[in-house]
């Protein structure tokens, strides 16, 4: 990430990572997902009422004494504060809890499926393969620049300039490959041989 470290990481509580992130990202903000918390709120204590309220208190935003006052009056009432989950959910709040998380920034994302998702809508356009330049030159492209792919750039940039955006799409890869074959006999004007790219030979 060009030396840069990030400044808030979601994740779904796995603990390799968590000590991972320790190690590597010290100062960054570690919050535990939202909807992972929920899940195993239904799998381990399996009360309605008390995810609802437990919903209510990692997403409130209360003053620690209210917050502190909300949890104990919830997991007595529900009869769950020797639950192992639950001192452990108490144990890791700064982790999860609006209450504690205040002022760190983590552009309004509470859960890795909200981040998954936009890795899915940006995955449409980026490819893992690509580097920042052909990212660039897409985009660039994108707003009406096509990046030239060939060493006959006179020739390319004429056909962009004819052709709209969607036939020179169509036109450049045959440019392209014509561009990679060469000349290798010529008995006359009329037929020659031609090397491409992958060695085959065509006339």
């Amino acid at each position: 990430m060009n030396g840069k470290a990030p400044v808030s990481i979601i994740t779904d509580g796995d603990l390799s990572m968590k000590f991972s992130i320790e190690k590597e990202f010290p100062n960054a903000h570690h919050r535990l997902c939202a909807w992972h918390l929920i899940r195993n709120a239904v799998s381990n204590i399996g009360k309605p009422q008390f995810t609802s309220m437990f919903k209510k208190c990692m997403l409130g935003d209360y003053e620690i004494d209210i917050f502190c006052q909300k949890w104990f009056e919830m997991v007595e009432g529900f009869g769950v504060e020797n639950k192992n989950w639950v001192l452990d959910m108490y144990k890791k709040r700064h982790s999860w809890a609006t209450t504690h998380i205040r002022g760190k920034f983590f552009a309004s994302f509470r859960t890795t499926s909200r981040c998954q998702g936009l890795n899915s809508i940006i995955a449409k356009y980026v490819n893992s393969r690509y580097n920042l330049k052909k990212i660039l030159a897409d985009l660039a492209s994108v707003n009406g620049r096509p990046s030239m792919q060939t060493y006959f750039q006179q020739l390319e940039r004429s056909a962009a300039n004819v052709y709209t955006l969607s036939i020179f799409y169509m036109f450049q890869p045959i440019l392209v490959r014509a561009t990679l074959m060469k000349v290798i006999n010529e008995a006359n004007w009329l037929l020659c041989d031609l090397l491409c790219q992958f060695g085959l030979n065509a006339k």
